[in-house]
This record gives C-alpha cells, sequence and structure tokens, in this order.
C-alpha cells in the first residue's frame, strides 16, 4: 500500500516539510521507490537498498552519515550530538502519535545519552558512563500487551527512570519558540534485563532509531556470519539482509 498515491503524497508532505525546517540533515528511502527506479528483482530489494546506504556498493563499510532503509518509509538523521547520524526503521503501518519532529528530537536526545554531556551540566552524574543503545517508538509506559503473541508484557516501571531532554536542547530549544514546539520534553530509559517480550526486544524495523555506527556493526557481524556458513555450503551469503524480518531476527539474536 505505500505505493498507492495517498501515501506517495504523503511521505512527499513530510519531506517538504522537515527540507523547509532545516533542523536535521535528513535523507529518505523508500523501499518501492527504490525497486521502480533500479530495476533491481523483488527478492534482492531489501538487501540492495541496505548495502547502498549503510556500505558501498564494494561491500566495504563506510563511514558516511545521514542514512537509511526499510520495508517502507526509513529515516536517516544527523546531529551532533552523535557522531555520525542516526538510522530510523520505519514499515508503512506505522502511526505515529506525535509529529515526527517531535519523535526525532526524543530519538536524539535519547541516543545521545552517556554520550556527551548535557549542554548546561544537568544529568552529568546520572548514566555513569552507560549508553543508550536504541529508542524505540512504538514503546510507551502504558504498553502492557503484546499484540503478536497475544501474552501480557508489562513495562518495567519499577526500573523506568524519566531523562528530562531539554539539557540536551538547550541552546536549540531557546531559538524559537516554533523550534521549542518540535522537541520532546523527555524519554523514559531502563535496562534491557528488567524487560520481557515487548520491553526485551532491541532491534526493531517497526520505528527504531539506532545509531549509524551501531547498524554498521550488526551488518558486519551477519554478513561475517554468511560468509562463514557459506564456505561450508549451508546458506547463501546475501540470506541474513535479504528479507526486513530476517535482518530483524538476525539482529536480534547477535543482540541476545
Amino acid at each position: 500500500c505505500a505505493s498507492t498515491p495517498p501515501f506517495s503524497r504523503g511521505y512527499d508532505k513530510v519531506k517538504q516539510q522537515f527540507l523547509e525546517k532545516k533542523l536535521w540533515e535528513i535523507h529518505f528511502v523508500n523501499e518501492i521507490e527504490w525497486k521502480t527506479n533500479s530495476g533491481i528483482a523483488e527478492s534482492n530489494a531489501f538487501s540492495e537498498i541496505l548495502e547502498h546506504v549503510i556500505m558501498r556498493e564494494d561491500g566495504n563499510l563506510t563511514n558516511s552519515a545521514n542514512v537509511s532503509s526499510s520495508s517502507g518509509e526509513n529515516i536517516g538523521s544527523s546531529n551532533n550530538h552523535i557522531n555520525d547520524g542516526i538510522v530510523m526503521f520505519l514499515t508503512d503501518d506505522c502511526l505515529f502519535l506525535e509529529p515526527l519532529a517531535v519523535v526525532l528530537s526524543a530519538a536524539i536526545g535519547a541516543l545521545s545519552y552517556g554520550r556527551l554531556p548535557a549542554t548546561d551540566g544537568a544529568n552529568s552524574n546520572i548514566h555513569n558512563g552507560t549508553a543508550v543503545f536504541n529508542f524505540l517508538a512504538r514503546l510507551h509506559p502504558g504498553i502492557s500487551w503484546s499484540q503478536t503473541r497475544n501474552v501480557a508484557s508489562p513495562a518495567p516501571r519499577n526500573q523506568m527512570k524519566f531523562l528530562p531532554l531539554k539539557p540536551y536542547f538547550c541552546n536549540l530549544a531557546e531559538s524559537s519558540d516554533k523550534t521549542n514546539r518540535n522537541l520532546a520534553d523527555g524519554v523514559y530509559l531502563y535496562e534491557r534485563k528488567f524487560g520481557n517480550i515487548e520491553w526485551d526486544y532491541p532491534f526493531d524495523l517497526s520505528g527504531g532509531v539506532y545509531r549509524h555506527e551501531d547498524v554498521i556493526a550488526l551488518l558486519a557481524h551477519i554478513k561475517c556470519e554468511d560468509c562463514a556458513e557459506n564456505k561450508r555450503g549451508h546458506r547463501s551469503e546475501q540470506n541474513g539482509l535479504f528479507h526486513p524480518n530476517t535482518f530483524e531476527f538476525r539482529c536480534n539474536s547477535s543482540l541476545a
């Protein structure tokens, strides 16, 4: 359905809004458009996108920032708080309850945690060197059920702590009231070991946001595993990347 005119117009509108705001440098990659414009085979579409936006065509890793890819619409954003940009994965059935700019600001703030100090010095003693690995847009303290498994999946409320994001964006937030409205107030942090089911699923293509460098590391790990297995005649070299579901599963297996 991502190829229908209403979806295409919606994607174009979002892209235009970010071009006008110029808050971040963002690159959009849509799998439907990619397949149409490149003429590649359906079976190779997802792996080709990952190779193009995360790696160079020769298969070597690249350090380029602001990249993205997914089975639907996928967004990459760069910010001074994060050394090589971020990658946001989205599918065409994702529904945002907040403007995308607010979601991205929350992701940028969350992924900045433990990497660089807040601009006003606040929260400097909270993280003790611990860095946030991901930002999952679909999680909320009110989430208590896993739809895919049809079982209870309560949030680890007793282990969650609220991180105000204003200290990370104080210079940007003070620039204008309009900009301030596009920034998230804060995010909830928790250690993965206290979560289960929905709260223990670190790599998610439905709204997951990650540092580009971490996605590169996961891709490299999967490719190395596949190369080793291919030499043994167990699986094809691209098996771990050929489909979004397989890629998501392999990333979570690598992070287990």
